[in-house]
């Protein structure tokens, strides 16, 4: 299997945040309709990450994107017990940089909050199915 990144994204350096872990040796388990709209997240993120001389207002605009596809996950999701409990740990360092990106000032600060994001959205497909 090919090694996947595990980290957990933080708000701010020195913050302590218990990793994410599989349930046990197997994916936790998520309904379809989430899954269509993580998937709709990473679809999102891929695109933005192609884009090059991004100017402030474009971590603005994908935020905007970002925090809307957020809201339907929400919404929508009828997820119970640890499972869904797994999935809002997975979720929580989203939220934060999505929050993040939308006062985004510099394109460095910019990069590196939307790097977060991304990364995250990456390793779903390794916790969960």
């Amino acid at each position: 299997m090919q090694a996947v990144e595990t980290e957990m994204m933080h708000r701010h350096e020195g913050d302590t945040t218990a990793e994410l872990a599989l349930n046990g040796e197997v994916k936790w388990k998520v309904d379809m309709v989430t899954d269509e709209n993580i998937k709709a997240l990473q679809v999102i993120a891929d695109a933005f990450s192609k884009r090059t001389n991004t100017v402030p207002d474009d971590f603005h605009t994908v935020s905007d994107e970002l925090q809307s596809g957020l809201n339907k996950v929400m919404k929508e999701c009828r997820m119970k017990g640890a499972d869904h409990d797994a999935l809002h740990h997975w979720l929580e360092p989203i939220l934060m940089e999505v929050k993040d990106l939308k006062a985004i000032m510099h394109i460095g600060d910019g990069n590196k909050s939307f790097e977060k994001v991304h990364r995250q959205l990456k390793v779903y497909n390794h916790y969960f199915e």
